[in-house]
């Protein structure tokens, strides 16, 4: 979905209002240069004045989404917590428990930072519970305990989501696993 928000140009005002205090019919003791002035600073007033509206719930599931997988797989764990659910909070301290110094040395060891795209995600607006597809890359690759980790190029994990309070969390029910790698 397309964000939408409300902005007002001076080409939308209506040049019979323009007009009309122009030509004094509003403020009659008032010069025309004044009068330029006061509909300067008006549209400058309405121009400067923010509209913002509510993000569609869409829009709100895919943000929480990106900020998850991109605190997750940069290993800022503390920042990934904020956008998932409380009993996921397990997973991520499992996972950050078995980070080692090898491994950090490997993170910063890459080439640039991690990349996230979501590429699908369901999440309407009349549901609580919702799914993203995400496409990572250039993260930190751990097949298992003990191996020795890597970069991976490119990998593609599902999320549930669900929707807590007006807002949208990632609900992990165990670790993220790379679709990719079990396609084979």
């Amino acid at each position: 979905m397309k964000n939408e928000f409300l902005s007002i140009s001076l080409h939308e005002i209506n040049p019979s209002i323009i007009s009309i205090v122009m030509n004094h019919r509003v403020f009659p003791t008032m010069s025309s240069l004044r009068c330029t002035i006061v509909i300067f600073c008006l549209s400058v007033l309405f121009l400067s004045c923010e509209h913002k509206e509510k993000l569609p719930e869409q829009d709100n599931a895919t943000t929480a989404v990106e900020h998850f997988c991109a605190a997750y797989f940069n290993l800022q764990f503390e920042e990934a917590l904020k956008y998932c659910t409380p009993e996921s909070q397990k997973w991520i301290s499992f996972t950050a428990s078995n980070i080692q110094e090898e491994d950090l040395e490997v993170m910063r060891g890459r080439d640039g930072g991690t990349s996230i795209e979501v590429t699908e995600i369901d999440a309407p607006e009349t549901d609580s519970i919702g799914h993203a597809t995400v496409k990572a890359g250039n993260y930190l690759s751990i097949e298992k305990i003990d191996d020795k980790a890597y970069i991976a190029e490119e990998g593609i994990f599902h999320f549930d989501l669900v929707k807590r309070d007006g807002k949208w969390k990632v609900r992990m029910a165990g670790l993220p696993r790379n679709e990719m790698r079990n396609r084979d």
